[in-house]
């Protein structure tokens, strides 16, 4: 049966490398012991001589390092003590002679004579930390060492040489089989190690215990690549769902995200970012952002990216973004982008569109101008009523700076005069309306007292809730002054303060609509003062006016509360008697005509005054006023007709 050495244990193939190195090592101990004196010789003296030479090599570095030729020399004078060398070199780095024993002309010419001799030649580089600086060379006389070992050598070498030949051949066939497959493991795992390819296999078919190792190997790489395998995919899907995470994040933040290259091209932007330059997402991809911007902010957008490329962290800058509905307001923040190497490799940067915030803070800059400029008092509160705001113009006309009425209620600015009622339908209309207007009687900080005309409107906020209140005031105590002015004037006689013409006819209107009501009539009394164009002319109008004056108060001092008092103009004086029997209209006449007439200083002058009283009595009948008063005109030019100072009723359409 014939042994098949491949499937042998590892271990009975070591043990037969082992006795067949037994065999040879006994045959080839047979034949050494033939030349057992030459090889020992031959070893000590090689051992000896290349000792010799480290030492010479280590001794002539330092001379050949600092090119001292003549230290050199004295170093290889030194083996003048051994009588087996002929001559001895030294070698610079480029081959060229250094130095030489016993002189270089001695070394020219031993060299032809050693060509014929046994020499033995021994070079040892010169070194000196690991520099190569030069070689020496000696050579040795070997003639008669080899005379007399060659006999034996002979011998030696030729069993040794079969020894060997056969031990080879032996060694080779086993070790083959065992060195192959783990050259071939080995190399599997330096391939392994440095593609990092877990893929590979040894593909070794054997039964022993290589084949054991090679199937747990593959085994290990296969568990191996199948672990970075699912790694792999595991990463990958963590790696996608970041990707997908960052770029839902990036295109759904409410701002413009984008990334330049170092040239300042586009090399990416979120849909923020087309949306606010108005173009269709990655049409204009690739090229200059600087495309993008309005051309008198371009200049500042460079200097600003340039400053980035050159490692400032972060840049900010505001500047105008020409989109394709118009210009832009952006506010731009820069990052430097870098790479692993920490180089900058371009720049991030995020875009804000803050064209409706500066139009929002321009517009709140011109309504604090406004708010600051208005010549009307603004107070702005809570919705507590508590003050939280006031212009200048409410320190003006209030007397209170800012910070005395901070934090207190409005009450602090009322006088004390303003009904409870007025205050109740405020709040009312406020709390319905948002807004109200109206007069309130207010009082300033030194005390004294103002009328204002105030406007208040609630605020809310994006719930509907009140959140502050704002109110306007204007002092109008001039205003009301000049309209009473102005509606006493409308009304009243300059001259006498009586009622005029105007305010006697409302009177009279309103008389005649109660007499038509409830059936009890009313008179009305024409008075003309006798001669008075004569006083005027001789005397003058300063005494005529003073005359007149005095009659006004001697009329008022002749009637009723009730009764009216009125001057037409001139010396025309015309009464209304309200609610008046004809009896009792006729006695107030007459009492008049007394209390009337009679003397009167005036201007330094004495003067004796006379009226003339036409008197008309209103009845059923009676359907307008101008009737009335015309019927009373003509009964007074009666009683001026009649001798004048006297007093003419109209009766029954005609005068008596």
């Amino acid at each position: 049966m014939r042994l098949d050495y491949r499937t042998l244990p590892v271990r009975l193939k070591l043990q037969l490398i082992g006795l067949s190195t037994l065999a040879v090592c006994i045959l080839l101990s047979t034949l050494l012991l033939i030349a057992n004196d030459y090889r020992t010789s031959l070893t000590f003296m090689q051992q000896g001589l290349q000792t010799q030479a480290r030492i010479i090599a280590d001794n002539s570095a330092a001379a050949l390092r600092f090119d001292d030729a003549r230290a050199a020399e004295e170093t290889l004078a030194a083996l003048r003590v051994s009588p087996m060398i002929h001559s001895a070199e030294i070698l610079g780095p480029d081959g060229e002679l250094f130095a030489a024993y016993p002189d270089q002309v001695a070394v020219a010419a031993g060299r032809e004579h050693l060509l014929g001799n046994r020499t033995l030649q021994l070079r040892e580089k010169i070194m000196q930390r690991d520099q190569v600086l030069g070689e020496l060379v000696i050579h040795y006389h070997l003639t008669r060492f080899y005379q007399d070992m060659l006999g034996k050598a002979g011998a030696g070498v030729l069993l040794a040489l079969l020894a060997m030949a056969a031990a080879f051949l032996i060694m080779r066939r086993l070790l083959v089989d065992v060195a192959d497959p783990i050259t071939q493991l080995s190399a599997l795992m330096e391939k392994v190690a440095a593609d990092q390819d877990y893929s590979l296999r040894s593909n070794l078919q054997r039964t022993d215990e290589l084949g054991e190792l090679a199937r747990g190997l593959d085994t290990m790489l296969s568990h191996i690549e199948r672990y970075r395998t699912d790694e792999l995919h595991r990463a990958e899907a963590k790696l996608s769902e970041s990707e997908n995470r960052y770029n839902t994040l990036v295109e759904s933040v409410p701002v413009g995200v984008v990334q330049l290259e170092r040239d300042g091209s586009l090399a990416f932007a979120n849909r923020m970012f087309w949306h606010i330059a108005g173009q269709p997402p990655g049409l204009y991809a690739g090229e200059s952002v600087l495309a993008f911007v309005h051309p008198d902010d371009r200049a500042a957008l460079f200097v600003l990216f340039r400053s980035v490329m050159s490692g400032q962290p972060v840049a900010e800058l505001a500047f105008r973004l020409q989109s394709a509905g118009g210009t832009r307001w952006v506010a731009l923040e820069f990052n430097a982008l870098r790479g692993l190497d920490g180089r900058v490799q371009g720049a991030v940067g995020t875009l804000l569109d803050v064209t409706e915030r500066r139009y929002n803070e321009a517009q709140l800059r011109l309504a604090a101008s406004v708010f600051e400029a208005s010549h009307e008092a603004i107070m702005i509160t809570d919705a507590d009523g508590r003050i939280v705001s006031t212009n200048r113009a409410f320190t003006r006309i209030n007397e209170y700076a800012a910070d005395e009425v901070i934090g207190l209620k409005p009450a602090v600015l009322s006088a004390g005069s303003t009904l409870s009622e007025v205050y109740r339908d405020m709040w009312q209309q406020l709390a319905h309306e948002g807004a109200w207007s109206g007069e309130l009687l207010n009082r300033r900080k030194s005390g004294a007292t103002y009328t204002a005309w105030v406007s208040i409107a609630a605020v809310c906020d994006g719930n509907g809730q009140t959140s502050n209140y704002i109110g306007i005031s204007r002092d109008i105590t001039g205003i009301k002054e000049e309209n009473d002015r102005i509606a006493y004037l409308a009304h009243y006689d300059g001259l006498t303060g009586l009622p005029n013409r105007t305010l006697f006819y409302d009177r009279a209107r309103v008389e005649l609509a109660r007499a038509q009501r409830d059936g009890l009539g009313f008179a009305v009394l024409f008075i003309d003062l006798d001669r008075f164009k004569w006083v005027n002319d001789t005397l003058g109008h300063a005494v005529g006016d003073a005359l007149l004056r005095e009659v006004a108060r001697r009329l008022e001092a002749g009637v009723r509360a009730s009764d009216t008092v009125s001057r037409f103009g001139g010396d025309e004086f015309v009464l209304l008697l309200s609610a008046v029997p004809a009896e009792e209209a006729a006695a107030i006449a007459a009492k008049l005509l007394a209390e009337v007439g009679g003397e009167a200083i005036c201007g330094g002058h004495t003067l004796y005054i006379t009226p003339s009283i036409g008197l008309s009595l209103w009845s059923p009948q009676t359907q307008d006023l101008e009737s009335l008063i015309r019927e009373a005109d003509e009964a007074m030019y009666l009683a001026k007709r009649g001798g004048r100072n006297k007093v003419c009723i109209y009766e029954h359409g005609v005068p008596a």
